[in-house]
């Protein structure tokens, strides 16, 4: 598997924790922001010390992946606690939304998008 295909497959929960984080800074709440940092700075750092030697550029890719899909986890668990937000409800949310994915890729295809 080609290292940039790693970075796009584990990178997805890098705007989930974009955001997350600039909703808890802008409700108020810095230091529940700053909290999944000082987890995954640790796990960063053991993660490249042992994969990267082992795997080379592949474990600097999934060294990068766990530490974005860990803040991205928890960024959610801390947004669920204090906005009542969760993967599923929004999963929920885009399913039932008017311009799925699929619609937008079924018009798009007949022509008429």
């Amino acid at each position: 598997m080609n290292i940039f295909r790693i970075f796009l497959l584990l990178s997805f929960f890098e705007p989930v924790y974009t955001i997350s984080m600039n909703i808890l800074y802008g409700i108020g709440k810095p230091a529940k922001a700053f909290q999944p940092f000082l987890l995954a700075a640790p796990l960063f750092f053991l993660a490249n010390l042992l994969l990267i030697p082992l795997f080379r550029g592949y474990g600097a890719a999934v060294s990068f992946g766990l530490t974005i899909l860990t803040l991205g986890i928890m960024y959610l668990i801390c947004l669920g606690k204090e906005v009542g937000i969760s993967l599923r409800g929004i999963a929920g949310y885009m399913k039932s939304a008017p311009g799925t994915v699929k619609q937008i890729m079924m018009a798009r295809a007949a022509g008429n998008f």
